[in-house]
């Protein structure tokens, strides 16, 4: 009765010539695109989303896991591509009585490589988030936040030998947020 869907996928991908954004090797300043030779990629996708007590509660919940690997390139066959998480994950919930809601989510990643040669990366992590709202017909109010426990993450990293020694540079995720959000309807 539409209390519950559910969607799966299983893949595989061979890829010839993959293109791979990398330091200038000359001057180690700025990036630049080179073909990484062979790699493929498995993986799987469930996403499940229902409904529950009279229509009240809404729910997701979604994995993704997958490798995505070097079959050929310049010594690093079997390494793992880098920026590639290995998981992606999220799940949440919103609860409606009459005109209130309240609702959490969490969501994150598994582990993704930064270089080709997999020295260095960024480990799991985890982001709550959580709003509750109030629906005053014409208008109405939501008070939310993200990343609620203020994890560290980078949603990207660099090695660059450029000072003649190797530095890592990374962009640093968003930490915690909080806000409002009011919407009036005319």
């Amino acid at each position: 009765d539409g209390k519950l869907h559910a969607d799966v996928a299983f893949y595989y991908m061979q890829i010839r010539n993959q293109q791979l954004s990398v330091m200038s090797p000359e001057t180690n300043f700025g990036r630049i695109m080179v073909n990484a030779g062979k790699s493929h990629t498995m993986g799987f996708e469930l996403s499940l989303r229902g409904r529950a007590f009279d229509d009240r509660l809404d729910w997701f919940c979604n994995l993704g896991a997958l490798k995505a690997q070097f079959d050929e390139y310049d010594g690093y066959d079997g390494n793992s591509i880098p920026f590639v998480p290995s998981a992606t994950y999220a799940l949440g919930a919103n609860y409606r009585m009459d005109c209130f809601s309240v609702g959490a989510d969490l969501t994150g990643q598994g582990y993704t490589e930064w270089n080709e040669a997999n020295t260095f990366g960024q480990k799991a992590y985890v982001l709550l988030g959580a709003h509750v709202g109030y629906d005053f017909g014409s208008w109405n109010i939501k008070l939310w936040g993200r990343n609620l426990t203020d994890t560290k993450y980078n949603t990207f990293a660099v090695e660059s030998k450029a000072a003649g020694q190797p530095l890592r540079f990374a962009q640093r995720g968003n930490p915690l947020q909080l806000g409002i959000d009011l919407n009036v309807h005319f």
